[in-house]
């Protein structure tokens, strides 16, 4: 018998199952101009286990998401500097 728990460790998404050791390698780009929030916010998403780059700016995210880089989740600031998010 499954628990309420081992059921809300899998995740139906299209033809493939996403379990939950699997979230450990989601990859998160965070735009944030604070620099608190910013440390904040990566201390919490990386003691969940997930890998998290931060940027300060719209531009600099734009640069990485177009490098070889591939993210799981944006996580954008929505009054950035240059570039709304």
């Amino acid at each position: 018998m499954m628990s309420d728990a081992d059921t809300l460790v899998e995740k139906r998404n299209g033809d493939r199952s996403l379990h939950f050791d699997q979230l450990a390698a989601i990859r998160i780009l965070h735009v944030e101009d604070d620099e608190t929030i910013a440390v904040l916010t990566r201390e919490m998403l990386e003691a969940q286990g997930w890998y998290v780059d931060t940027c300060s700016n719209g531009t600099a995210a734009l640069e990485k998401i177009c490098s070889d880089a591939a993210y799981d989740l944006l996580l954008l600031d929505y009054k950035l500097p240059d570039l709304n998010g």
